[in-house]
């Protein structure tokens, strides 16, 4: 069984908050495409700019919701981070991912495709939620190979590498730091030490 060591970061869900925080909407239906190819492979090369987005200030119910740094993505596995977010951030995302810019008449933002997949996910002492392909649905309770996060910053893992991204200590130390706003990490790992 994974067990953690003093070394060990703590490790989060990376998610938006949807409640409370802007959302970006592409604005051309062909754009779409492009951003649901965001699986954890490099897609540089057939990237075509610009995307365009725009941003969604209320929610259906007509709740004003607060400008954002990581405002809410409308695909799974879309993350999009403000210009001062990536100022902030620039150096953890360097080398994980790839950033591409958006063109939206509200603020400079940028879309990040996560490359960095890490075979970190200890599946046989995690408890999963399994389809019936015998494929993930979803993890109930996490445990991952402590030497295989130790030197993780923003990564996502094989099996789920369509959707969830995960962020260590250094990240959500970085976010806190900079006042960055939009954030809502959850703590998945080690289960006996919540932050």
């Amino acid at each position: 069984m994974a067990t953690t060591s003093q070394a060990s970061p703590q490790v989060y869900l990376l998610l938006p908050d949807p409640d409370r925080y802007q959302w970006v909407f592409p604005v051309r239906k062909e754009d779409q495409a492009v951003l649901k190819r965001f699986r954890g492979e490099p897609i540089h090369g057939t990237w075509k700019p610009p995307l365009q987005v725009e941003i969604r200030r209320k929610n259906d119910h007509g709740k004003v919701l607060r400008e954002a740094d990581f405002p809410c993505s409308f695909w799974p596995g879309v993350y999009v981070f403000s210009d001062r977010a990536v100022t902030a951030l620039h150096d953890l995302l360097e080398g994980r991912g790839e950033l591409f810019p958006l063109s939206c008449p509200d603020g400079t933002y940028f879309a990040f495709n996560v490359t960095r997949v890490v075979e970190a996910l200890d599946t046989e002492h995690s408890t999963l939620k399994l389809l019936p392909t015998g494929r993930i649905m979803r993890v109930e309770r996490y445990e991952f190979f402590p030497d295989r996060v130790r030197d993780e910053v923003i990564f996502k893992v094989p099996s789920l590498h369509f959707i969830d991204a995960y962020v260590t200590s250094l990240f959500a130390e970085r976010i806190a730091a900079a006042g960055l706003l939009g954030f809502q990490l959850r703590h998945v790992w080690p289960a006996d030490q919540p932050t």
